[in-house]
């Protein structure tokens, strides 16, 4: 028993995800069993239909969040809250799948934020967005130190970390736009395994934590240059560095109802968040035609960050997409009133298993409308995530959007209308 326990402490056989002797089960995403889970590298807003691509756009009566210094564009005066939600049903294919497998689904709050122009050049916002996930559910054997037998094991994982932000931007003359992100990183991510030690009436239990929590400062430019009286080019920039984020781990053993360790501490390996960095490009034509691209990086790979069959690699961004829209003349403003979007993006995971990078794409579409103060947008997104070569796990799925954005004057008694 005393090898026995010493071994679960490991949890090491969260490696045999992808062995032939596995069941997948009610899974989220089964890459989601490594590190910090999946990280999500959407930016959820109003450019869901574009592929998320945002980085050199700035907000106008409506906030685009993809760079800190987005937000000094809005109009003076006028406060914005934003909800956003979504929705994702996952079918797995693969070696290790079978059957009886069920397709993936999840849905819930992806971001919330408030943001308001307070003076002619500054604007602010705070909000909440999720930075990882960790959902998975799957049966394998495990053979114990110093014994020739096999004992089932099922594995399960949850818990995710979320980005709480605040977010300071300022308008240098009309054209450069700078802003700073504070965000506070924290969440915890659960791990359990449940065996039975040779016989079904008894059953270990181990649960593993690891609690995370810290700041990081992300920076923000955008700058814009008309090209004629209708036509104007942007550029955008955002960057991130290197920072720690080592969680404080506690390990709980059950066997049967015994409360054998209860939330003990234990030491864990070190573990940072990597440089990031991203630039975009956009030409709009009268605000109301916009075609956008992007580009982003993490510097993993000097982080050395890796386990069995699987290794932590840098992980790279590519997105674009088309905005067609249709503007009014309200609050003596050129608004939004209904637009129409189609993009696609390409993403290299920071993950490497069995030397195959985990690498993602897809194609979205979207539609907004303006119904008074609200502007509700309708995003789709069809994609493929993984492989299914040396034994691994392809996903593919389909993803909506919908959000919610209310805009009104903030603080003041002036007039509205139409």
């Amino acid at each position: 028993m005393k090898n026995l326990t010493k071994y679960k402490y490991r949890l090491g056989g969260l490696a045999l995800l992808f062995s032939a002797s596995v069941c997948a089960q009610d899974m989220t995403s089964p890459y989601t069993v490594y590190g910090i889970g999946n990280i999500e590298h959407r930016e959820f807003n109003r450019t869901g239909g574009m592929g998320y691509t945002g980085l050199a756009l700035p907000a106008d009566a409506w906030v685009i969040s993809h760079n800190p210094a987005s937000i000094a564009g809005m109009q003076k005066g006028f406060y914005n809250f934003d909800l956003q939600l979504a929705g994702k049903s996952v079918k797995y294919i693969g070696d290790p799948i079978d059957a009886s497998a069920r397709p993936g689904r999840d849905f819930g709050v992806r971001r919330a934020s408030f943001a308001v122009k307070i003076t002619n050049n500054w604007a602010s916002s705070a909000g909440f967005s999720q930075y990882s996930t960790i959902n998975y559910k799957y049966l394998g054997n495990l053979s114990v130190e110093g014994s020739a037998e096999k004992f089932p094991v099922q594995y399960e994982g949850d818990g995710g970390l979320n980005s709480f932000y605040w977010t300071n931007a300022i308008s240098i003359k009309k054209n450069l736009l700078l802003g700073l992100r504070i965000n506070v990183i924290s969440g915890s991510i659960n791990r359990t395994e449940f065996m039975t030690g040779g016989n079904e009436d008894h059953l270990i239990e181990t649960r593993v934590q690891d609690f995370y929590s810290n700041a990081r400062l992300e920076y923000g430019l955008l700058y814009t240059i008309p090209l004629n009286l209708q036509w104007t080019l942007s550029a955008g920039g955002r960057f991130a560095a290197k920072m720690d984020i080592s969680p404080e781990r506690t390990v709980t053993v059950k066997e049967n109802d015994n409360i054998m360790i209860d939330e003990a501490l234990i030491e864990t390996d070190p573990f940072k968040l990597p440089l990031s960095f991203g630039a975009g490009i956009a030409i709009r034509k009268n605000n109301m035609f916009t075609i956008a691209a992007d580009y982003s990086e993490e510097k993993w790979e000097p982080l050395n960050i890796k386990g069995s069959g699987w290794s932590m690699v840098n992980s790279q961004r590519l997105s674009g997409g088309v905005e067609i829209g249709r503007k009014v003349e309200r609050w003596d403003r050129r608004t939004t009133y209904q637009f129409f979007q189609f993009g696609g993006f390409f993403n290299n995971s920071y993950l490497s298993v069995r030397s195959n990078p985990i690498r993602e794409f897809g194609a979205t579409f979207g539609f907004a409308s303006n119904y008074r103060n609200v502007l509700y947008n309708i995003g789709l997104e069809i994609g493929q995530r993984g492989t299914t070569r040396h034994g691994l796990i392809k996903e593919n799925y389909f993803q909506f959007t919908i959000g919610l954005s209310y805009r009104d004057f903030f603080l003041t008694k002036a007039r509205k209308y139409d």
